[in-house]
């Protein structure tokens, strides 16, 4: 039973930090260097589909991107495969949306990075099945929070509806293509929410098949069509990739080359360095100008000016 205080190979468990679904989440501490690390324990419901889990995890620990947790060890606790991944200090993106309302300026560049961390799966024919802002995670990085999406749980939802159950539905429509497609329907859940803090849908509204998709009346009228475009009913109406999307977000590199700039067309409102601001970075603190000099008083200046001919005519006489 897992449980704060326990140790099992090199690792001590130490808090519970929340239900992700097919898997709950642990903060731990490796026992040798006493560093926190995170654990992903495969829940009881799904442990039919444990080997489906066990070699996706396999796969996760050659894929290294910073916009996901990297997965370190594949461990067992009471016959349950359990992940062992690097810790994130951060919020959830869940808490990270609640703090204060967020702008385009702000939401667009963290999207994108939550995307290409869902690429880099889909590269590696891994598929989430589950994206929501609370398995998504903020880490800070000099001044910026840089998202990291969770352990893909996809190869375990996959399996088990093969079998004919459903596990961790979520935001998914049913029936729904378990692809890329699906991961895509996920992205414009989450857009919509980050955009507008509340989601499109309801549980209820996705039990009978996708439900048409609303308007986003915030932001500009290309960013509302491309929600449409990921919320669309029909699976072949999506767009064709992630990465498709992401060329519509951000056409051009960023000068250092680790990210991409956000679209013109997504945000044709926002200017200078907002637009161009890297992902959950801090608002630029505007440096006053420096004050013009005092301009000095017309006495002070004859005055100086006097004395400076006294001066002058005292060296002459000098040297006369």
């Amino acid at each position: 039973m897992a449980e704060p205080g326990r140790c099992v190979s090199g690792y001590r468990l130490e808090e519970l930090q929340g239900d992700l679904g097919p898997t709950t989440a642990w903060r731990v501490t490796e026992l040798r260097r006493g560093v926190p690390l995170g654990m992903r324990i495969l829940a009881p419901e799904a442990l039919p589909w444990a080997e489906a889990f066990r070699t996706a995890v396999t796969a996760q620990r050659a894929l290294i991107h910073p916009n996901r947790l990297q997965v370190l060890d594949l461990i067992e606790l009471d016959g349950a495969p359990a992940a062992i991944t690097e810790h994130v200090a951060g919020p959830s993106l869940a808490t990270w949306l609640r703090v204060r309302r967020r702008g385009l300026g702000e939401v667009i560049p963290v999207f994108e990075e939550v995307m290409r961390g869902v690429a880099a799966g889909h590269h590696q024919g891994l598929y989430q099945l589950a994206i929501d802002a609370g398995q998504i995670w903020m880490q800070s990085r000099r001044g910026m929070f840089v998202p990291k999406v969770d352990v893909s749980v996809g190869a375990v939802i996959a399996a088990a509806a093969a079998d004919g159950r459903t596990l961790h539905a979520g935001r998914l429509p049913a029936p729904a293509p378990l692809d890329a497609r699906a991961d895509l329907y996920l992205l414009g859940t989450l857009l919509y929410e980050m955009v507008t803090r509340r989601l499109p849908f309801d549980a209820h509204a996705l039990a009978s098949g996708p439900p048409r998709p609303p308007r986003l009346a915030e932001g500009p009228p290309e960013l509302a069509e491309l929600v449409e475009r990921l919320l669309a009913r029909k699976p072949t109406a999506r767009p064709a990739s992630v990465d498709a999307v992401l060329a519509l977000l951000a056409p051009e590199p960023t000068p250092d080359g680790h990210g991409l700039r956000p679209g013109p067309t997504l945000l044709p409102d926002l200017e200078g360095s907002q637009a161009g601001s890297r992902p959950g970075s801090l608002p630029e603190v505007a440096v006053p100008a420096r004050p013009p000099a005092p301009t000095p008083h017309p006495v002070v200046v004859a005055t100086a000016v006097a004395v400076g001919l006294v001066a002058v005519g005292g060296l002459v006489a000098w040297l006369g």
